[in-house]
């Protein structure tokens, strides 16, 4: 098993995703860049690496997803599986049709008589 790096210093998840980007993704020409293979990197799960808060997480989650998304643009990544990944993993959905919010409707002219 990989040990873990440690990584709950401040300003330490920066620098590793500053390795994984620089070193790590670069020796392995086939992978790209994941929250799931990020994970593998510091010898952690998905799941604890995304109980992680604040700025740090969000620079690397932000760092992720940039380069997926020119993964996705040049057609290296199918666009089904970077929605997926965007939805999952990077907090993005769709967008939402309908209001919470009541929408006051006034119906004038001929219109009136068709409300009957």
């Amino acid at each position: 098993m990989k040990k873990k790096k440690n990584y709950r210093k401040k300003g330490e998840l920066s620098r590793l995703a500053d390795v994984y980007f620089s070193e790590y993704l670069p020796s392995r020409e086939k992978e790209i860049p994941d929250v799931e293979s990020f994970a593998v990197f510091l010898g952690i799960s998905r799941e604890e690496l995304m109980r992680c808060e604040g700025e740090e997480l969000f620079y690397v989650l932000t760092r992720i997803a940039g380069a997926k998304k020119q993964l996705a643009m040049c057609g290296k990544i199918p666009a089904s599986v970077f929605t997926f990944d965007f939805k999952n993993n990077h907090g993005y959905g769709d967008k939402a049709e309908k209001s919470d919010e009541a929408t006051e409707v006034t119906i004038v002219g001929k219109a009136v008589d068709w409300c009957d």
